[in-house]
């Protein structure tokens, strides 16, 4: 029988270290943006940056800075990777005051941000449709936001508009409302939202924690609105599922909201959302579609479960089916 050396087993065993530690690392080195391959033109490590050209991007350490106004990294492009390679980029210094945007992009399309830390921003991540009246002129499609944790943001953690987009296994947290007033909703005022997706086909989220989505900066959750999560009108077929989200601090009493289907102008709002296996507690209210008179939505609830929620189900006028065991 031959007899395999001790020295050649050693090495053999590294090897399978080596290859089961470098799985576990997803750390993008070739970033070379819109530049010449072995460029690496697609580096960040100071903020203000913008993208302008197609391509892969990664940040190469942490990041501190103090943005009033603006964002850290602005993607003017399409078809662009953003990794964060698990270094953070803050902002806390700007305090509650701050209009400054972690990342933000206008109408573009597939873009994909992953694995990092964004804190301290009005809003951590913000892909929205800048020139949208409706699906007929909504450009932002495509995003696909994950593994990024969004703390001590103000108005939204993630916000991500348009069809086919993406929100998955994101930690967002303590989103505690801003002290201004938000321009973009107006009839939000200037409330606080988790995760903010909406406003097309296709759309997905699942696998995401969100903690501690409250009201404390200059802001009444009554009025202004408090939404872990919140499916903005004219969604198709979203799908909200396997999703974590506890809150700490919010009254039962308040206007707070796990998950929402907003209506808009009393028009139709939402239709055939999927909403299953979610875990919500300490809110006004669990899951809501739709719950102002006009609004129109349509879908269905399976498997969810509340806890400390005042009233776990609100189907406004177009009650939504209830299967399986929910709350």
């Amino acid at each position: 029988m031959r007899r395999v050396s001790t020295t050649s087993s050693r090495l053999a065993f590294a090897l399978i270290l080596s290859l089961i530690g470098s799985v576990g690392s997803a750390e993008t080195i070739n970033c070379d943006g819109g530049g010449a391959v072995g460029s690496g033109a697609g580096r960040i490590s100071s903020v203000p940056f913008t993208i302008s050209a197609p391509g892969v991007y990664c940040v190469t350490q942490k990041i501190t800075t103090n943005l009033a106004s603006g964002a850290a990294i602005t993607i003017n492009a399409n078809n662009v990777l953003l990794d964060l390679n698990d270094f953070a980029i803050g902002n806390l210094g700007a305090g509650p005051s701050t209009l400054a945007v972690g990342i933000l992009a206008q109408d573009r399309q597939n873009i994909h941000i992953r694995d990092g830390v964004l804190r301290g921003f009005w809003s951590a991540i913000g892909l929205l449709n800048g020139t949208s009246s409706g699906l007929t002129t909504a450009l932002s499609s495509g995003h696909t936001v994950e593994g990024i944790i969004a703390d001590t943001s103000y108005i939204s953690g993630i916000a991500v508009q348009g069809p086919y987009v993406t929100v998955k296994n994101n930690k967002v947290m303590n989103t505690s409302g801003s002290n201004i007033a938000n321009t973009l909703y107006p009839q939000a005022q200037n409330g606080s939202s988790g995760i903010v997706v909406g406003q097309g086909v296709g759309i997905h989220v699942f696998g995401n924690v969100v903690y501690n989505t409250d009201c404390t900066n200059g802001c009444t959750a009554s009025t202004a609105g408090v939404q872990a999560i919140n499916i903005q009108p004219t969604s198709y077929g979203a799908v909200i599922e396997n999703n974590t989200i506890v809150s700490q601090s919010i009254s039962a009493t308040v206007g707070s909201q796990g998950i929402v289907f907003g209506g808009h102008n009393g028009t139709a709002a939402s239709f055939d959302g999927f909403v299953y296996n979610n875990t919500i507690a300490n809110f006004a209210q669990g899951i809501s579609f739709c719950n102002s008179t006009g609004f129109v939505c349509t879908g269905i609830m399976i498997g969810n479960l509340t806890t400390a929620v005042t009233s776990p189900y609100n189907g406004g006028t177009s009650p939504v089916p209830i299967l399986g065991t929910n709350f």
